[in-house]
């Protein structure tokens, strides 16, 4: 297929005229039937890359997601487009997802999502057997390496899935990876000779800046102040998202916040009122951002420090999707590192801690020994943790490792939002008349068209809008017309989702390979030296995130604060000066961050926050709970 062919599908689904580089010759790699490995940085235009060879190809395309949320965004946004796309995950009856294999099976479905857990079972495989498989994406590739920062157990089954069907080209997509995680995705994968597009993970649009402040409510307030535009605020804390919202909003900011522990129609509302700039901030955990496709962010503010340097930046990233000037901001008080690193430090449980949380999570959903649930199990990882009275980071790191192990899986976020298919013709239905039925079936219609083909998500919420009636009442009336045989109705799934893979042990029995301990602990270490390497260091900010990604050669950006400092002639004499005009105090004993620099304009203050940086990396001084003290 040419190329003014490609870009016929791209400008009739997508409304865009051209392709970005390097697109195209990613799509045209795939349509050859080549293996194809595609690293474009977040924003880049991964999906398409796929999507398009979907509609190109006269069969079937597989997409292994790891994310419930990303494939029900994914698909939503597709449908919308009038694209044939649907997902199969954990969440989903055995109704629901024998319905969807009968529509791929009659070529209803063009591109069909699932999760790397579901490519082995017995029934998608004989789906498989039965479809003419055109393509198999695997998006967030990255997932199968150890080194990533992602690594999840399950993407390592992907490759005896391919084995099945080998004569199928494979494109795997991430936005980041260095080179272990590159060699890895095509080992792991067995990836036939693929032809690899590794793009930049630079952004020239993007400014990298850390800021050391002593309040981050004020520094939060200028900065928005600073630079006009959306915005997403990144915390750790759910309870301090809606703090900081409502401090926002007192202050006559237009916020909103967002984290996992919401109902699915909140989240939704929330995304929908940020993305049509109905409201201009928010505040979020990092549960928000993933799969959302908003060009004009021009400001990300971590308030915390995150997890690590490849989290950063992809968070970061949401920024400047545009490719228009944009700003990521990493608000910084010396007394926090020491906190931080102890956390982290202190997460990372010990065998006797990850053997007591699998014995509490047993006890919980009340699996005796030698017994194993069936299917998946609704948790809520908080309400979990006060029942039991365990610290929630920590256990948080324990259930990732028994789910390294094997011992079991844990689904995040699996909120399926109600679904509705009917199930009589439209003859059959225009002959069905009841006064009332008929205003929420026409609603239905007008709302979600393709439902005699497609099972489709819903929102009672919008069709209690819609006819000013109570959501109840919808809820309620859509039970009865199933009772009746007209349509099937699968009423929303919350929460996140358990799985038990093996037969429950005694405790002593539960061990975690010493190799993949000591790896996950090494990994953990890793990150903690180059996240402090990206705060305190003296190189450019973008040019620290390229080499961590194992690109050289990259120029130093000019519009971080380092080059914005090294610009503004920071220079040896000047710390030299500073140093001297400090050190007599410090003989006195430890000086209050704030009480040094509160009588500083803003320039001063930048400059001096600067030369304290370089005086304690040079060893000189360090900061303990908010002091300066002698080194």
């Amino acid at each position: 297929m040419h190329e003014g062919e490609l870009e016929d599908i791209l400008l009739r689904n997508w409304g865009y005229p051209k392709f970005r580089s390097p697109q195209l010759q990613i799509i045209q790699s795939v349509i050859r039937g080549t293996d194809t490995l595609a690293i474009l940085p977040t924003g880049g235009g991964k999906s398409l890359c796929f999507q398009v060879p979907a509609l190109a190809l006269s069969g079937l395309t597989i997409v292994v997601s790891p994310l419930i949320a990303l494939m029900r965004d994914q698909v939503q946004q597709l449908t919308r487009r009038g694209i044939e796309a649907d997902s199969i995950h954990s969440a989903l009856s055995s109704t629901a997802i024998d319905r969807i294999y009968d529509n791929a099976r009659l070529g209803k479905v063009k591109l069909l999502y699932v999760s790397p857990e579901r490519l082995m079972t017995r029934s998608f495989l004989q789906f498989a057997d039965d479809c003419k498989i055109s393509l198999v994406a695997i998006d967030e590739a990255h997932c199968i390496s150890q080194w990533g920062y992602d690594f999840r157990p399950a993407y390592i089954k992907i490759k005896d899935f391919l084995d099945t069907c080998p004569s199928v080209p494979v494109i795997a997509l991430t936005a980041s990876a260095n080179k272990q995680v590159q060699a890895d995705i095509v080992s792991k994968l067995g990836l036939n000779k693929p032809k690899q597009f590794i793009t930049s993970v630079t952004r020239s649009e993007l400014a990298y800046r850390v800021n050391w402040v002593a309040s981050k409510s004020d520094q939060i307030l200028a900065l928005l102040k600073q630079h006009p535009g959306t915005a997403i605020i990144y915390l750790q804390s759910r309870r301090k998202t809606q703090d900081l919202a409502k401090f926002l909003k007192l202050h006559g900011q237009k916020a909103d916040f967002y984290h996992a522990g919401l109902q699915p129609n909140d989240r939704e509302k929330k995304q929908d009122a940020w993305i049509k700039d109905q409201s201009r901030i928010m505040v979020a955990t990092n549960a928000f951002g993933m799969g959302i496709d908003k060009p004009n962010v021009r400001l990300v503010i971590h308030v915390d420090i995150p997890e690590s340097i490849e989290a950063y930046y992809q968070e970061a990233g949401r920024a400047g999707r545009d490719g228009l000037d944009s700003v990521a901001y990493l608000l910084y008080n010396p007394s926090q590192w020491e906190d931080y690193e102890s956390r982290q430090r202190e997460a990372f449980p010990v065998i006797k801690v990850i053997q007591k949380v699998y014995q509490d999570l047993c006890a919980h959903f009340q699996i005796a020994i030698g017994a194993m649930p069936f299917g998946s199990l609704a948790f809520d990882l908080e309400e979990f943790c006060k029942k039991y009275s365990l610290p929630a980071n920590q256990t948080w790191k324990a259930i990732q490792l028994l789910e390294h192990a094997g011992w079991l899986e844990f689904i995040q976020n699996a909120n399926q939002s109600s679904t509705i298919e009917i199930l009589i013709t439209a003859d059959e239905l225009i002959r069905f008349q009841h006064q009332k039925f008929d205003p929420l079936l026409q609603a239905i219609l007008r709302l979600y068209p393709g439902l005699f083909d497609f099972q489709k998500e819903i929102s009672e919420n919008k069709l209690s809008e819609l006819l000013k009636i109570p959501v109840d009442e919808v809820k309620q009336t859509l039970e009865e017309l199933q009772k009746m045989g007209i349509l099937v109705y699968q009423r929303q799934e919350l929460g996140s989702r358990m799985i038990f893979l093996k037969e429950r042990v005694t405790t002593a029995r539960v061990q975690i390979d010493k190799d993949l301990y000591q790896f996950r602990k090494n990994r953990m270490e890793m990150q903690l030296s180059s996240m402090r390497g990206y705060i305190y260091g003296k190189t450019c900010r973008s040019r620290y995130i390229a080499s961590y990604f194992d690109e050289d050669k990259i120029r130093d950006c000019g519009i971080c604060d380092i080059c914005i400092a090294q610009r503004g002639g920071i220079s040896t004499i000047k710390v030299d000066a500073f140093w001297s005009k400090i050190k007599h105090r410090l003989l006195e004993g430890p000086i209050q961050f704030e009480t040094l620099l509160e009588s500083a304009s803003e320039a001063e203050y930048n400059e001096a926050v600067i030369h304290l940086q370089t005086l304690q990396t040079e060893g000189k001084i360090k900061f303990e709970n908010n002091k300066i003290t002698s080194a």
